[in-house]
């Protein structure tokens, strides 16, 4: 870090502004930003597709106040929730009490799944790189990708919307997830603050998330987790084994049948799931690990040279699901805006070059 006087200054046409949002969101960083503008609609359209934690508009952007401006980045610049928020302390609590890891949590990984292999061309030995394995790192970004750019549509898509899709394919599991999706997730939270200040903090989801299915978990508790993404806001590409694969195709057809775009659940094989824990735009990995040993996978997940991403980990019953366990889907953001900035002489703003 540099702490002195120094100030960068970029100027662009209006026209630039998403081309300027984009190369701010493309840096990975995402702790503060500062809007300044009374155009209320360029504020919000700046707040809105951006991913800053905190975004201060018409004000500083420092001096956050302890359940006021709860504090945290996304991206590299933090893992959420936010220091001094109502989430926080449940980060640090569990529904029940934790078991001693005994069995690994098996699962064949590798740090490079590229399958090089060597052929004869006369006498001589011959190095080649493995087509179809360039054609499957393709592949995999290709679905990482398209789960990326279905984030926007489907996070804009309201809480009811969501159920109701949802809900078509799993009543059972949405009845349950419903009140915690409606209290939680459906309005920001208004915080309190000084007067003239209006300070909201808002549930987003962290983007698209990988699944792993193995050979012995039970495909009904893969379609819960695939249902808790989902609800949140994040796509899902799910890593089954060769016992579930026909099942996770029908989940995809009965889900996409209800309304879900194909984007939003995806699936690849096992093979693959190094590489798709590598991408740097997967947010999350979801696994059947709890009380396991999920050192190797750990692992995999560390050796990522992007931004820190969770393993969340599945309740052992549905009894233990509960609203701390859904936070691990979702990123938070405070909205901090000084109300008083927006009236004067708003001609200003709009002064010829």
């Amino acid at each position: 870090e540099v702490f002195g006087p120094i100030l960068h200054v970029i100027r662009y046409s209006a026209d630039q502004l998403p081309t300027v949002i984009k190369q701010i969101n493309n840096t990975g960083y995402g702790l503060t930003m500062g809007i300044h503008s009374r155009i209320e609609a360029f504020a919000e359209t700046v707040y809105r597709n951006t991913i800053a934690g905190n975004t201060y508009i018409n004000r500083n952007m420092v001096g956050a106040v302890v359940g006021v401006n709860p504090f945290g980045g996304r991206g590299l610049s933090g893992t959420g929730p936010k220091a001094g928020g109502p989430n926080y302390l449940l980060r640090f609590s569990t529904s029940g009490i934790a078991k001693a890891a005994k069995q690994p949590f098996a699962i064949k990984l590798t740090t490079n799944s590229k399958k090089d292999f060597f052929y004869y061309m006369g006498d001589t030995q011959t190095y080649v790189p493995t087509v179809m394995s360039l054609i499957e790192q393709q592949a995999i970004n290709n679905l990482v990708t398209q789960a990326k750019t279905a984030v926007p549509q489907w996070q804009a898509t309201s809480i009811d919307s969501r159920l109701a899709i949802l809900g078509q394919c799993n009543p059972k599991f949405i009845s349950h997830l419903e009140p915690i999706a409606r209290k939680k997730l459906t309005t920001p939270i208004e915080l309190p603050g000084p007067t003239g200040e209006d300070n909201r903090l808002s549930l987003h989801g962290r983007g698209p998330m990988v699944l792993i299915v193995r050979e012995e978990d039970p495909l009904e508790v893969a379609e819960q987790q695939i249902i808790s993404a989902l609800l949140c806001g994040c796509p899902v590409i799910v890593v089954a084994g060769r016992a579930h694969q026909l099942a996770i195709e029908g989940l995809q057809d009965k889900y996409q049948q209800a309304g879900l775009a194909k984007s939003v659940l995806q699936k690849a094989p096992m093979q693959n799931l190094s590489e798709l824990i590598e991408n740097k735009s997967v947010e999350g990995v979801i696994a059947n690990s709890l009380n396991k040993d999920s050192t190797d996978l750990r692992q995999v997940i560390a050796k990522r040279t992007g931004s820190i991403i969770p393993l969340i980990e599945w309740p052992e019953t549905i009894e233990g699901f509960h609203y701390h366990w859904l936070l691990w889907f979702l990123s938070e953001r405070t909205r901090t805006e000084n109300l008083v900035a927006r009236g004067g002489n708003t001609q200003l703003f709009n002064l010829a070059e």
